[in-house]
């Protein structure tokens, strides 16, 4: 460590302390994390946004209320399996953190539709 306090705490705890984290894991737990927040953000504002207009303008233009209505939870659906798909399919690293991001973004509103649908189905205010 270059700092004086990173050098005055390998001096108190020592060198293979296993209160001091090595650099390699701290790396990669931060390549981890930014992946996965990528992915998720990318999958959440690009692509599940753009499949929820396409299905809502495929609604209006084939008059189906019905796909209009359900137009999240299909984009949803399509994204998931997209992902899915990624993560099985693709060998670098980064895409697959992207793929593991977007997964996790879907499960996330996938539990928060089912706990809004059990909350309205109980009459229960969320």
């Amino acid at each position: 460590m270059a700092t004086l306090a990173g050098k005055r705490l390998h001096e108190i705890v020592g060198e293979g302390s296993p209160e001091i984290a090595p650099r390699a894991l701290l790396v990669k737990d931060a390549e981890l994390l930014i992946g996965a927040m990528s992915g998720a953000k990318i999958n959440k504002y690009g692509i599940v946004l753009g499949l929820d207009y396409g299905m809502k303008a495929l609604g209006d233009a084939i008059k189906s209320p019905t796909l209009k209505e359900y137009a999240p939870l299909i984009a949803r659906g399509i994204s998931f399996a997209g992902s899915l798909i990624a993560l099985l399919m693709l060998r670098g690293k980064w895409s697959r953190m992207f793929a593991f991001g977007a997964i996790f973004e879907n499960v996330e509103a996938g539990i928060d539709t089912v706990v809004d649908a059990i909350s309205k189905a109980v009459g229960s205010p969320k």
